[in-house]
């Protein structure tokens, strides 16, 4: 599902032409990296063996889904809505 998520965001924000749509594309294509890394793991753990230790891809999975996080935060910093409340959100008209 988030998979999905960030694909739609992605599209939305690249047809509307905003400024964020480059960082979700590629927080779309690290997490779809993450994911396979993540599915192929128990492939790897019995089979590669280093300096006596199981190797999986399973840490890959953590770093990438970490660089999406640091991906996603960082868009949503420089691109945020810098408006106040108030321009936001009018107030109330009075009678």
């Amino acid at each position: 599902p988030i998979l999905l998520l960030l694909v739609g965001l992605a599209v939305a924000l690249h047809r509307r032409r905003h400024k964020a749509a480059p960082s979700l594309q590629l927080a779309v294509l690290v997490f779809f990296a993450a994911m396979l890394f993540h599915m192929i793991d128990h492939l790897f753990c019995r089979s590669v063996i280093l300096f006596g230790h199981r190797l999986g891809s399973h840490f890959l999975w953590h770093l990438l889904t970490g660089f999406v996080l640091f991906v996603l935060l960082r868009s949503l910093m420089l691109h945020q809505n810098r408006l106040p409340v108030q321009e936001i959100i009018p107030p109330p008209r009075r009678p």
